[in-house]
């Protein structure tokens, strides 16, 4: 049995709770996505980093923080995929050389979370999207309701049915224009 994904991009409309703390915990990622990278530079498996992960109980959700190391894994696991198809390449010069994965601290990276953990989404009684994204442990939340294509927001209502096949997985706050956006993913069991 596999599952179908598709992440749905959606703009954040904040109501309640505070813009820079969207912006604070994309910072505070950072610190754990380039502790990750030096780490797997080191031989360490995923695993162990994600145990590793020990935010302090009132900066960052753990959970949270473990996305994030996911995430960064992730990447760097892409990264020396590309690096080894390039080094064993037979045209080398004419491929640019992969980069590795920013680690630059004054970068942000994206806030990504579990759904009821460190985001969750519900259909408000006004029928929009609501969300509520805990960015700190019993700290203020940042509330609001997506905006997005209708038919896109139908789907995430629907995966939100606890009847049906589809649901909500890990989503991304990231930052694009002066804009936060949410990504949400969306999966098919099938």
């Amino acid at each position: 049995m596999g599952e179908l994904v598709e992440t749905l991009c959606f703009r954040l409309h904040i109501e309640e709770g505070e813009r820079w703390r969207l912006k604070q915990a994309r910072m505070d990622a950072r610190a754990f996505a380039n502790h990750a990278w030096a780490m797997r530079e080191l031989g360490y498996s995923e695993g162990e980093i994600v145990d590793a992960v020990t935010p302090t109980e009132q900066s960052f959700i753990k959970n949270s923080a473990q996305a994030v190391v996911r995430k960064a894994c992730d990447a760097y696991d892409a990264y020396q995929s590309a690096l080894n198809t390039w080094h064993n390449s037979s045209n080398q010069s004419d491929l640019p050389k992969p980069q590795p994965p920013a680690t630059n601290s004054l970068g942000a990276f994206p806030l990504v979370m579990h759904h009821g953990e460190g985001y969750e989404l519900h259909v408000r009684d006004d029928n929009r999207v609501g969300y509520r994204i805990s960015t700190q442990p019993y700290q203020e939340k940042v509330r609001g309701f997506l905006r997005g294509a209708n038919e896109d927001l139908d789907r995430v209502k629907t995966a939100l049915d606890s009847s049906s096949e589809v649901a909500v997985g890990r989503a991304e706050v990231v930052y694009r224009e002066g804009v936060y956006y949410l990504h949400v993913p969306i999966r098919l069991l099938c």
